[in-house]
């Protein structure tokens, strides 16, 4: 009997998400066919079909995966000695994946399957909460740690980082939108919002907390 490589079959199906991301990117959902997705994969259309059942599933996978990638960093940070540092770290994610040239388009699609099928608004809106519970347990754990001093409840905070990490995306087609200086305002705000103290372990870069999320063609959530 023929055995399947894990990690091979793993990297194929990233691989076929990447290219589908892509295309969902460029014609959106509607107009996306799994023709297309194949074609751009460099694969047969048995091949998709082996690893998605039809292009809904393909659709959802890209995110299912995104929020997988979220569990785990979120988790790992909320053992960190740097808790201010993991939340730098993740803003300076979200800003990585606004400089991929894919995440206007694919957003786009976002909207347009949240508005057309339940069961993916679902997996956004849970995603959306397990972000906000993630960067609230860090706001909780920087505070015991003596880094931040908020004056707000930290779930009350933590959805007002989002809303701010939002504005990345949200004016990524603004004519002379300076992704750079957008980033530096923004950890400013972040630092006041959270009554940021300056002692955090990577005070001179924030970003350097020794907790990782992988950087893929794929888009937020």
């Amino acid at each position: 009997m023929r055995t399947v490589d894990p990690q091979q079959h793993a990297k194929r199906r990233l691989h076929i998400l990447d290219a589908a991301a892509e295309c969902f990117a460029d014609k959106g959902f509607a107009k996306t066919t799994t023709a297309k997705i194949c074609s751009t994969a460099g694969i047969s259309s048995g091949s998709l079909f082996h690893y998605f059942p039809n292009k809904q599933a393909v659709f959802n996978a890209i995110f299912e995966q995104d929020r997988s990638d979220l569990d785990e960093f979120f988790t790992a940070a909320a053992q960190s000695d740097d808790p201010y540092g993991c939340v730098i770290e993740w803003i300076d994610h979200c800003a990585e994946q606004a400089r991929l040239p894919i995440i206007a388009g694919l957003m786009a699609a976002v909207v347009e399957r949240c508005h057309q099928d339940p069961e993916f608004a679902e997996l956004v809106t849970g995603t959306e909460k397990l972000t906000r519970d993630g960067i609230a347990t860090l706001i909780e754990n920087a505070e015991r740690a003596g880094q931040v001093e908020p004056t707000a409840s930290p779930h009350l905070l933590a959805g007002w980082v989002l809303v701010l990490v939002d504005g990345l995306y949200s004016r990524l087609s603004e004519l002379g939108y300076d992704r750079d200086l957008q980033l530096s305002s923004l950890k400013s705000m972040v630092a006041d919002l959270l009554g940021y103290r300056g002692n955090s372990h990577s005070e001179s870069d924030q970003g350097s907390a020794a907790i990782s999320l992988s950087i893929s063609t794929r888009g937020p959530v």
